[in-house]
């Protein structure tokens, strides 16, 4: 009786001590991509264009080359890239594990312009980072970035107080920011469907070499 007690008690304490992979949707496989696109109208105007603020040191490496070699860029100060076409933000399942999964992040930007007048023609931003499938977190070099937005676990949706972005990191560079995170949490039923719409807080960075307030533009939004 007491072996069968202490077979129990081990069993349970290795069920809670061992993270569970959260549970994934059938199309999370390898190959499998989710593409946002924001569209330029079929009649533009000139007046519609979407902004993007980068700081030059975080750009991939060949799209720092392709910038600096039609602009001079100041890797002291954020640079504005500008769409006047249209922009897509993809993210790619590129390999899947037992508890991981490598994600491509692109960001295309179509007829591109550096700083709002030198051409760039089509600009492509990408990365690829991990997504831990036990806590449902990218991670880069032992760190939690934040989470996935293009997809959320209905059985496991995030709390008040959840981490959204690690955004805290951005303090190596000299910026004083916060973290974005989950403040609130709403829910609309509609035909039985649940649609949920998580909001969360960030402290735009300040430049201290500088202490200016960074720009940011109103039309053009990525996330990742």
């Amino acid at each position: 009786m007491r072996k069968t007690i202490a077979a129990v008690l081990a069993l349970l304490t290795l069920s809670a001590a061992a993270a569970p992979v959260y549970s994934l949707p059938y199309w999370f496989q390898k190959g499998v991509y989710i593409k946002y696109a924001l569209m330029v109208p079929e009649n533009p105007n000139g007046q519609e264009w979407n902004a993007f603020q980068v700081w030059p040191e975080l750009l991939p490496e060949d799209a720092y080359e392709n910038i600096s070699a039609v602009e001079e860029v100041d890797n002291n100060s954020f640079m504005t890239l500008v769409a006047e076409g249209n922009v897509f933000l993809t993210f790619e399942i590129v390999d899947v594990s037992n508890d991981s999964a490598s994600i491509r992040v692109t960001l295309e930007l179509n007829n591109a312009l550096a700083n709002f007048q030198k051409p760039l023609g089509k600009l492509v931003l990408s990365r690829t980072i991990l997504l831990n499938l036990t806590d449902m977190m990218y991670h880069h070099n032992g760190r939690v970035l934040g989470r996935p937005t293009f997809f959320v676990d209905p059985s496991r949706l995030p709390k008040k107080g959840d981490l959204l972005v690690r955004s805290s990191i951005l303090r190596e560079f000299n910026f004083t920011t916060s973290d974005l995170v989950v403040n609130n949490v709403s829910f609309t039923w509609m035909d039985k469907k649940s649609s949920t719409r998580t909001t969360g807080t960030l402290t735009r960075p300040t430049s201290l070499s500088r202490a200016t307030r960074c720009r940011w533009s109103g039309q053009g939004v990525a996330a990742s």
